[in-house]
């Protein structure tokens, strides 16, 4: 019966009662512990200055026509702008004319200078998204 009314063991007891264990240092947490800690921290910081400073962009493919140093491209579904950025190849340049034909398709022009004379897939900057605009928006 009276083991039953004794919370703590006794061994336990002896050792907070002994005087040279009072400065001994406690661990709280493990060396494992700091180290997924610090690489949580790591990630957090790392994705906080991308939201800062990185971009995201919408990109569409297109097929473009490049005859004389100008790329001729038609776009069905999405409106284009003069200024976008395309990039054909490994050559990038800015959309600099920008219509409409009847049925409702954008036309584009660029200029490449560079680039022969052929049929080369594009990609076209619709948007381009700044994450941390996102969160005040």
């Amino acid at each position: 019966m009276e083991n039953r009314k004794q919370i703590f063991r006794q061994k336990n007891l002896a050792q907070m009662s002994s005087p040279e264990e009072l400065n001994d240092i406690l661990k709280v947490v493990n060396p494992s512990g700091w180290v997924i800690l610090l690489s949580v921290f790591l990630i957090l910081t790392g994705l906080f200055v991308w939201c800062l400073v990185g971009n995201v962009e919408k990109k569409i493919n297109s097929s473009v026509e490049v005859s004389n140093g100008i790329a001729h491209f038609v776009i069905k579904d999405t409106a284009i702008k003069s200024g976008m950025k395309v990039i054909i190849g490994d050559t990038e340049s800015l959309i600099r004319d920008v219509g409409q034909n009847k049925n409702g398709y954008y036309i584009g022009a660029a200029d490449v200078p560079e680039m022969t004379d052929g049929i080369y897939k594009a990609k076209i900057t619709i948007e381009k998204i700044n994450p941390v605009k996102l969160l005040f928006n």
